[in-house]
């Protein structure tokens, strides 16, 4: 693998999609319609707890949390428990029958230890789960009604680093709360959170109750949240229309100039710490991703290396321990460039770009 002069914490994590998996791939625009509707699941944690198998589901660290503000994003702990929770608006009337949900974390982070909350609940998990990017279906034996935050699944998790390091839930087009009616109603899930060794994580389960701009593809709207989600919008907090946030970026493009290289979107978008995107290359390539600000200026060099032919999906974690990236509406532009020795209706080292408009949230 070559990589340009970046710092370790801004390459992007680079995973191989298997063909089959990679050509279903289909992002529709996020529906809110049911009554888990303005869901968050969030990662918490509490130094003080210590880890017993008796306790893990029913201590009151996390039974007796009473919504976001109680969520603890910070762990100076190795091994630490972390819980999964899920949390909803105080005006909301949840009733949850099952979830999917997404996980990721850093490349020094090790899950040690793994449960589901309550016991009896079923679960269909991926292969890999509980690896980094895997997803887990949950099926609860008595739904949860009412309860707005509630513990789903925990875990004990040591940094082997010994740095700065994060475990996070992921929110991306497969991660949605199924509600109690027949056939259910599965709302996206479109709030995440990190727990963070030695510095503070997020929790992105508590709306400021100010309007901000509402994303109807490239139209924009000012509007409170609610009236945003009701509409079927994509809310951006503590944001305005000036510069408008709104993209569309709900279906793979493919590259004009290579017909088969296709650059997916990055998603979620917006997004408060992890980025994803698939490129399909018909032959090996040089890639490039840079980000840009508003002002055409490059921001970061997030990949300069060398790929095999084939589906790759990247990961980037955009929180920056050096530094971190401002809130804003910023260009991430990828460049795929044959390599000539390919030979084939790839050959010819001509550059294929795409750029695609993201906004990041602090």
């Amino acid at each position: 693998m070559t990589v340009g002069s970046i710092e370790p914490e801004e390459v992007l994590t680079v995973r191989t999609v298997l063909p089959s998996v990679a050509t279903v791939i289909v992002l529709a625009s996020p529906v809110w319609g049911g009554v888990n509707r303005d869901g968050a699941m969030v990662v918490h944690t509490n130094d003080t707890y210590a880890y017993t198998v008796d306790t893990r589901c029913s201590t009151p660290y996390v039974q007796n949390l009473n919504g976001c503000d109680d969520v603890i994003t910070r762990t100076d702990r190795t091994p630490a428990v972390v819980w999964l929770l899920a949390v909803f608006q105080d005006v909301s009337q949840p009733a949850v029958s099952g979830l999917r949900c997404a996980i990721t974390y850093g490349p020094n982070v090790v899950v040690e230890d793994y449960w589901i909350c309550p016991g009896d609940a079923l679960e269909i998990p991926d292969a890999d789960w509980p690896g980094p990017d895997s997803h887990d279906s949950i099926l609860f034996t008595n739904p949860i009604v009412g309860d707005r935050i509630f513990p789903f699944y925990g875990f004990l998790v040591s940094n082997d680093g010994g740095g700065v390091d994060e475990f996070c839930t992921v929110t991306d087009w497969d991660t949605y709360f199924a509600d109690t009616s027949m056939p259910p109603i599965e709302d996206p899930c479109t709030r995440n959170g990190c727990v963070r060794w030695y510095q503070a994580g997020y929790a992105d389960c508590n709306p400021s109750g100010q309007p901000g701009a509402c994303c109807f593809q490239d139209l924009c709207f000012v509007l409170m949240e609610p009236e945003c989600n009701n509409q079927g919008g994509l809310f951006v907090p503590d944001w305005t229309c000036e510069p408008s946030p709104c993209t569309t970026l709900d279906v793979p493009e493919t590259d004009v100039t290579h017909p088969a290289i296709v650059f997916g979107p990055a998603v979620p978008n917006p997004s408060r710490g992890i980025i994803d995107c698939v490129i399909t290359l018909p032959g090996p390539a040089s890639v490039r991703v840079q980000l840009f600000d508003p002002g055409g200026r490059r921001v970061r060099s997030l990949m300069d290396q060398e790929i095999a032919a084939g589906a790759h999906s990247f990961t980037w974690r955009t929180w920056d321990p050096g530094g971190a990236i401002p809130s804003g509406v910023y260009s991430i532009r990828f460049e795929a460039v044959p390599l000539a020795r390919n030979g084939g209706d790839f050959r010819g080292g001509r550059a294929s770009t795409r750029v695609q408009r993201i906004v990041l949230l602090r």
